[in-house]
Parts: structure tokens; sequence; C-alpha cells
């Protein structure tokens, strides 16, 4: 297989990537994108499959965190939800939503491409990047980070005066 032969078969790969990570994932046939995966990686073209996944899972969380502190958009209801002006409850749970969507996504990345394994020696593995992704997109947002510890400066605070906290 040709470059250009991996390339576009590629596109069509990272296509249905970006509808795993949006929760758009039923209508895929994942014995086929595993195949095609298999192919690519098989005819010596793992790096464009790792090096463009990665990127192109940083690039879907920089929207994400973007939605989530720029814009107040929540994602899943395609509402709107300004996180700077919600409660401190509200927004560790809007974090772990995100959270527990994040890591089903990349382990269903990460079985996908589960051959890369065999022939990326050294390399973090797919789904070990896509949970440093989020740390590094989403919690280390300067705005979702300065709220995130302002909360739990708050929260560690009430809980020291006795306070009930939801934990």
């Amino acid at each position: 297989m040709t470059r250009p032969v991996a390339e576009e078969k590629w596109k069509l790969v990272k296509k249905a990537f970006v509808a795993i990570l949006e929760k758009n994932a039923t209508l895929l046939s994942f014995e086929n994108l595993y195949s095609t995966v298999y192919q690519i990686v098989l005819n010596k073209h793992g790096d464009l499959v790792y090096d463009d996944l990665i990127e192109l899972i940083r690039a879907y969380l920089q929207e994400v965190g973007c939605a989530m502190w720029c814009q107040g958009h929540n994602l899943q209801s395609r509402a709107m939800w300004n996180v700077r002006d919600c409660d401190g409850s509200s927004f560790l749970e809007m974090i772990q939503i995100r959270w527990k969507d994040h890591t089903v996504a990349t382990a269903m990345i990460r079985d996908l491409t589960m051959y890369l394994k065999r022939v990326n020696h050294g390399r973090t593995g797919v789904y070990e990047a896509g949970l440093r992704a989020f740390h590094e997109e989403i919690l280390l947002n300067e705005g979702i980070l300065e709220r995130l510890r302002s909360i739990l400066l708050t929260m560690i605070e009430a809980e020291r005066r006795g306070e009930a906290t939801d934990r």
C-alpha cells in the first residue's frame, strides 16, 4: 500500500474516530475499522495513524475545552451551560461526565488501533496518550483550571468549618 492510498483510507477511519469521540458510534462497523487500521499499519504507515490520531484527539479536546469555558455550551445536550456561572458541584459534575465520556471513547479507539502497540515500540500507548491529552487540554485549560482550583479550595474551606460538602 502506497502512502497516498494509506492516507485515503486513514481519512475514512479518522471520520469514524471523530464520530466515536462525539458519541455517535452506533452505525460504525468496528470490524471494518479495525481491519482498515490493521492494513495501514501492516503496510508500514503506523506513524500516520498514531501521529494524526493523537493530533485529532487533542484538537477535539481543545474544542470541548473551549465550548465548556469560552462559549459555555454543554456539548452533550447542545444546550447553553455557562460554566463560569454554574455552581461548584455542577461544574465538577460536568468535568466528571466529560472524563467518563472521554475514557470510554479513548478505550474504543485504543481497541481499534490495537495493532499499533506491536509496531510503536517506545511510544506512549493510544489510551495513555488520550488520557494525557484530556489532562493537558481540559484540566490545564487556564479558565477551567482556575475555576476548578477555586471550587476545590471553597469545598476544603467549607469542610474545615464543619459544613457538609458534596464529594
